[in-house]
């Protein structure tokens, strides 16, 4: 593997029956990195985390997870994973599954700290099968970390979760990062991912097709657009402007697009328009998405 590699895919294909999921997928995963998988529903994202898992097997292709196949006990002690639908067993107490997993790693967070971190406190000793889906992910979470393992794989991690706890979770990924581990997430809440990730992958039709920080995927999705918008209580008139792209108007709101909101800041100037609240958007991490996903 290459020095440094957590994770390691080679021309890694799955399919199920006649349906191409994953197709010749060369990727490689290395410590200290926030990772960020995106794609629209349906794009092998949960397939890929299971693949790196080992809860799916490859149609064709090797993985190599710290060197071994990721079914390898050896280095699964190495990873913690929250996946998209939470079950636990049934009878066991919060408190009793954090006990549990614990035991499993040779050098563990204290469960104290897990339980106060996650805020696990008002239901350490209800059933987990009982809990409210938030508390499910809290718990969920918490046995992701608890192990301190290198990597932390977590699929719709916020899925759930009140806006606390999502900000929660962000700095405990935070964190994390900065202790020199490593995080592999998706996650639809686009502006909180692109505050942290330090990679973004984006998954369409079985290949991914950018592999960037998050600034290189605004490039590579026509970043230069932003948005202009502004308040104007008369009609205006922009046959006389050039760096305009598109136009929508609600009542006396204006929203103009461009590629030069320099240049359409001197033409409203120029040509006299009186404007007022006037703001500029660049483009940002859910826009360049959402050009990208055209023509999934």
């Amino acid at each position: 593997m290459t020095q440094g590699c957590i994770l390691e895919f080679k021309n890694i294909s799955k399919n199920y029956g006649k349906k191409c999921i994953i197709k010749n997928l060369n990727l490689n995963i290395f410590h200290n990195e926030v990772i960020g998988l995106l794609g629209v529903n349906g794009a092998g994202k949960t397939t890929t985390i299971k693949l790196m898992l080992g809860l799916e097997t490859p149609s064709a292709g090797e993985i190599k997870l710290f060197g071994k196949n990721p079914t390898n006990p050896a280095a699964r002690i190495h990873i913690g994973a929250t996946p998209q639908n939470i079950e636990f067993p049934e009878g066991i107490k919060t408190s009793e599954i954090l006990k549990f997993i614990h035991s499993h790693y040779p050098n563990p967070f204290p469960i104290q700290e897990m339980i106060e971190k996650f805020g696990l406190n008002t239901f350490l000793e209800h059933k987990a099968t009982k809990l409210s889906g938030g508390q499910k992910r809290r718990l969920a979470l918490a046995l992701a970390f608890i192990g301190n393992p290198k990597i932390v794989f977590l699929d719709e991690p916020t899925t759930g979760l009140d806006v606390e706890a999502r900000k929660l979770l962000w700095e405990v990924i935070k964190e994390y990062k900065n202790k020199g581990k490593t995080i592999f997430l998706t996650t639809h809440y686009l502006e909180e991912i692109e505050q942290i990730a330090t990679r973004i992958l984006f998954l369409q039709k079985c290949e991914i097709i950018a592999d960037e920080s998050v600034e290189g995927i605004q490039k590579i999705a026509n970043s230069k657009l932003a948005k202009v918008s502004f308040e104007c209580g008369t009609q205006c008139e922009f046959d006389n402007f050039n760096s305009i792209d598109s136009i929508t108007k609600n009542k006396t709101n204006y929203i103009l697009t461009t590629k030069n909101s320099d240049q359409l800041i001197c033409e409203l100037v120029n040509n006299n328009i009186p404007f007022s609240n006037l703001q500029i958007k660049k483009e940002n991490l859910e826009s360049a998405f959402l050009n990208l996903s055209k023509g999934e």
